[in-house]
């Protein structure tokens, strides 16, 4: 099978290097195809690639299991396999080169910047507006069908109304 993908590389953004592997998020361009496919989980380790095209945990309710849909799916299914041994092959190289690079290095998330986005979250979640417009608890008024309670002074044939 002669290959005539047209495959860029765009970006590989670190969230995680260590003196084992790298992992991180690759981006890449199919040419041909015209799309700009995000969220390719890769790690590299000692001279080899594994990747993880993006997708979402779902449940699949004819084999009754859990299992996972992926975000970009092709018609042609030899131009899948191709793209995945074309990065397998290929992309491992292109994270050396751009873990390597001096001039412009990828950058990961510090503790400082992970604190900025985990408060961001905090006050997204539970913004001081949202808990002043909370009111408070109040007991529901009683069903109709519910028993009322009987007292010595009341008839007990009109206990239930």
């Amino acid at each position: 099978m002669e290959s005539n993908m047209k495959i860029e590389f765009v970006e590989f953004y670190p969230t995680e290097i260590k003196s084992k592997h790298i992992a991180g998020s690759l981006r890449i361009k199919l040419v041909d195809k015209g799309i700009d496919l995000l969220g390719i989980y890769c790690i590299r380790k000692a001279k080899k690639t594994l990747i993880r095209m993006p997708f979402r945990m779902g449940y699949d309710f004819e084999e009754k299991k859990p299992n996972l849909f992926p975000f970009v799916s092709f018609e042609d299914k030899d131009y899948f396999k191709e793209l995945i041994k074309f990065l397998i092959d290929n992309a491992g190289e292109f994270i050396d080169k751009r873990c390597r690079d001096t001039v412009n290095p990828p950058k990961l998330l510090t503790k400082e910047h992970q604190e900025i986005i985990n408060e961001f979250r905090r006050k997204k979640k539970f913004a001081p507006s949202q808990k002043s417009t909370v009111k408070a608890f109040i007991d529901p008024p009683p069903k109709k069908w519910e028993r009322k309670p009987m007292s010595k002074f009341t008839d007990k044939s009109r206990a239930f109304r």
